[in-house]
């Protein structure tokens, strides 16, 4: 996982064409590459935006769930 999309994005391709059966996982920041990862069979595509969403929309709807995730 570096901190680059599309790094990682020919990573996961390459990984999978020349060893289709590892596990592959990944890190995502755009929906375009993680669909593109997703085509190649990445098992796991972490999107840190998606994710702090989630975080954000859990802390606003109901506060008190998360206070339990801390």
């Amino acid at each position: 996982m570096t901190d680059v999309s599309e790094i990682n994005l020919k990573i996961a391709i390459t990984a999978k064409l020349l060893h289709p059966g590892i596990r592959v996982l990944c890190r995502s920041d755009s929906h375009e590459v993680e669909a593109n990862m997703t085509s190649f069979g990445t098992n796991h595509i972490y999107d840190l935006f998606d994710t702090f969403a989630q975080q954000i929309t859990v802390a606003i709807e109901t506060p008190a769930v998360a206070l339990l995730r801390y």
